[in-house]
């Protein structure tokens, strides 16, 4: 009975305390975005306008673009008014984000250019298995095997790193 008569004050205020921390009748989309700016990444209120997010990829093989595939991040961006927006996003692994991709045919002779929206500081490019094991690590790509290989590019920037994915078929 004594033991009843104590849980039952702590469970009233928990409810009490957790009620209190929810926002009854407001959008739940994202942190003050109806859903429209949640799809457009833009928020009220903040003076950053866009969701912070890490400069795309595109991947010249030959004469063929390939739009690499943005994966794992972690991104911020200073808003000039002593706050800092910040993202943290997590992804599959390489071998399940090129899933849904076409590999490009390229010989091992085609030249191959990363080209990011905004030149990072450093990258690295590693080969993956569909065993989900990293089989190389370089600071370009390479062309030495046949058949179809996964590509995951790391690159690092002031704001943050990002991980891209994309897919070559090699004759």
């Amino acid at each position: 009975m004594k033991g009843q008569l104590f849980l039952a004050p702590l469970v009233i205020g928990l409810s009490l305390v957790l009620s209190g921390c929810t926002d009854q009748g407001e959008d739940t989309v994202g942190e003050g975005l109806d859903s429209t700016e949640a799809q457009a990444g833009t928020s009220k209120g903040s003076s950053a306008e866009e969701i912070p997010e890490p400069p795309g990829l595109v991947v010249m093989a030959g004469e063929e673009t390939i739009e690499a595939i943005l994966g794992t991040y972690s991104w911020s961006v200073d808003n000039e008014d002593g706050t800092i927006t910040a993202i943290e996003a997590d992804t599959a692994a390489p071998p399940d984000l090129v899933q849904g991709m076409t590999p490009v045919n390229v010989t091992s002779d085609t030249k191959i250019a990363l080209e990011f929206g905004v030149e990072p500081d450093k990258y690295t490019v590693r080969t993956w298995e569909e065993d989900y094991t990293v089989s190389s690590a370089r600071e370009e790509v390479l062309l030495t095997r046949e058949g179809p290989v996964i590509y995951e590019v790391q690159a690092s920037w002031a704001q943050g790193t990002a991980r891209y994915a994309f897919i070559l078929n090699i004759e």
